[in-house]
């Protein structure tokens, strides 16, 4: 389903790059500008990005914008989302504009960035929803209405006020947060620190339009030490240690014990590279930075999320970084637990933003992917059956072909219902209870020829006619499994279930006769079998898919085999109504006349045909499950 929704998303950038090109560009310099109640709450590609706005007048301004624009409006066409992505980033810095955030909320889903990017459309809507023509409008709710599912929500809090939360390398703000916190689908990565408190981490998994709550522990150092952090022309500056801001220059910070991370920001492109320092236990640590032009903006994505990245030597934490750096050369290294070490060499240009990306291959030998952690235990699943099947074995059918002619023959058809409960012992080995309720039938007619009888041999000859045999059996079944699942997403597992079929078996046997002597046709009574309860051993074997409509509930269709074990034999007990003085006697399947009656005068001493042996049905499911 997403394959499906990003193929359909790239047909409609396409067409919203050719519009915007064709029709956009020339109102580009007469955009709107950001209105004064500030900035869109997007973090990584808000007009505040760089940190300051464009210096200029506003006509150099729109001129700057209009150029980084086009540049875009190029990388695109030829998908390249990241460069586009920071051309429309230096645009909005320059000179917001409807068009800008557009395509680079355009940028941002194609990066699957889904929360960005539905902080950028929201954007777009509030700051220009006024003057934005109707098709433009309906895009652009259109384009929220489908990155909805594809986003989920952290609602962190904390023991303690005040502490900062990071999301895969975002600051989201200090606790208490005003509210739930949106994310894309997957596993994040949370760090939640104060002063004087050991940090708090966590990875949880997030699925699209699901809620996740993280409480964060937060612990007070037993044992701390200082870190003294000066500029060394006295300026104060932004001070940023693992990430989060603790104060301008001079300062003093409480930290753990190990090493640390250390950034100075100041005016413009003034700042520092990332830099390590060791603070001891009860000593203090003093670091005096130089703030240098720092030319280059650069963003460091890795993959997975949860990643710890490294810049030419230094750890700048987990998830993504985004910073300032000199031009030239640099070297991105990344590991995470359960994914081989990767590094990746990049160069930056003065005055230019660089996206680099570093993805991880997952080490299969890791002991984290033996058990993975299971998200659901216990599930509930409703469904129903149909199938169809060659034959149920019985010598009834089998008869058809075997020097009995039969001119009619209903296949054997199977339906029924089912609820089923499952237990996961893993994350792809589970256990199933299932209670349901399954009908088989078929039908045969087969032509006859028997003895007229005493008043009808005298009359002139035997009697043929057509006989309609009817076998149906219907009862609860109970089956025990176990499934496998071979794929896990979307969810694709083979299972086997054995158990028993009560099933309440019925043969019910009517047709027409012709007599010689008198070639009007002639309906047989009805005769029927006694409706007992046989107890039938089955095996079930199937091939299972099913998709994920949310966090708890699936929906799927199964193919598979319905196996029963046990021959059924019903004795036909109803004899005919009339004058049985003049019925042939001793024949269990063949009727006979008196002129105006016919039916059957079963034998007690005669052995009833079989209506099923080995019953062999192929089926289909389809099916609604809830775990919990």
């Amino acid at each position: 389903m997403l394959a499906r929704l990003r193929s359909s998303r790239r047909r409609v950038t396409t067409a919203v790059v050719l519009t915007a090109v064709t029709t956009f560009v020339p109102f580009l310099v007469r955009g709107q500008p950001l209105p004064p109640t500030g900035p869109a709450p997007s973090a990584s590609a808000s007009a505040s990005a760089s940190g300051s706005a464009a210096p200029g007048s506003l006509e150099d301004r729109k001129e700057q914008a209009k150029n980084h624009y086009l540049a875009g409006v190029k990388l695109m066409q030829s998908e390249q989302w990241d460069a586009a992505l920071a051309e429309f980033t230096a645009a909005l810095v320059a000179y917001p504009t409807s068009n800008t955030r557009k395509n680079a909320a355009i940028c941002l889903q194609r990066l699957g960035r889904f929360d960005e990017a539905i902080e950028m459309w929201e954007a777009r809507l509030k700051e220009f929803g006024a003057s934005m023509p109707g098709p433009e409008r309906e895009l652009t709710e259109k384009a929220l209405l489908d990155l909805k599912p594809l986003v989920g929500y952290l609602v962190i809090t904390a023991n303690v006020e005040g502490a900062s939360v990071v999301v895969d390398g975002r600051d989201r703000g200090q606790t208490p947060l005003a509210g739930p916190i949106a994310v894309s689908a997957g596993t994040r990565y949370v760090r939640v620190v104060r002063e004087g408190f050991a940090p708090f981490e966590a990875k949880p998994s997030v699925a699209g339009k699901s809620t996740v709550k993280v409480d964060a522990k937060l612990e007070a150092l037993a044992r701390v030490g200082h870190l003294r952090i000066m500029e060394t022309a006295g300026q104060a500056v932004e001070v940023q240690v693992d990430g989060v801001v603790v104060g301008k220059t001079p300062s003093e910070t409480v930290v753990a014990p190990g090493t640390h991370t250390v950034v100075l920001r100041g005016e413009g492109n003034y700042g520092t590279q990332p830099q390590t320092v060791k603070v001891e236990v009860d000593q203090t640590a003093v670091m005096r930075l130089t703030v240098v032009p720092l030319p280059c903006e650069a963003q460091l994505e890795p993959t997975p999320a949860f990643a710890a990245v490294a810049l030419d030597g230094v750890p700048l934490g987990n998830g993504a970084w985004t910073g300032r750096l000199t031009a030239g050369k640099h070297e991105l290294s990344a590991t995470a637990e359960g994914y081989l070490p990767a590094r990746k060499t990049f160069e930056v240009e003065a005055n230019h933003r660089a996206n680099v990306k570093i993805t991880l291959e997952r080490d299969e030998s890791s002991s984290i992917w033996a058990e993975p952690v299971l998200r659901h235990r216990w599930s509930l699943a409703l469904g129903g059956a149909f199938g169809f099947g060659a034959s149920l074995g019985g010598e009834i059918e089998a008869s058809c072909g075997d020097g009995v002619e039969c001119s009619a023959r209903t296949r054997p058809w199977l339906a029924g219902g089912f609820l089923r409960g499952g237990y996961d012992l893993t994350s792809r080995v589970g256990l199933e209870l299932t209670f349901g309720y399954a009908r088989a039938a078929f039908g045969v007619t087969r032509n006859f020829e028997a003895p007229g009888g005493k008043r009808l041999a005298a009359e002139g000859g035997p009697v043929a006619g057509e006989l309609v045999e009817s076998f149906s059996m219907g009862g609860p079944l109970l089956t025990a499994g176990i499934g496998f699942a071979v794929v896990r997403e979307p969810r694709v597992s083979i299972g086997v279930a054995g158990g028993v079929w009560f099933a309440r078996a019925q043969l019910r046997r009517d047709g027409v006769v012709d007599v010689d002597a008198d070639p009007k046709r002639r309906p047989l009574y009805e005769a029927s079998s006694e409706a007992a309860v046989t107890v039938v051993p089955v095996v079930l074997p199937e091939l299972r898919i099913s998709f994920p409509l949310d966090e708890h509930f699936q929906i799927g269709g199964s193919l598979g085999l319905f196996l029963g074990f046990a021959e059924i034999r019903p004795r036909v007990l109803q004899t005919a109504k009339g004058s049985p003085q003049d019925l042939t006697d001793g024949q269990p399947a063949n009727p006979t006349s008196n002129g105006k009656f016919v039916g059957y005068v079963p034998s007690q001493r005669a052995q009833p045909e079989s209506a099923t042996a080995i019953t062999v049905l192929g089926n289909a499911t389809l099916f609604v499950r809830y775990a919990f």
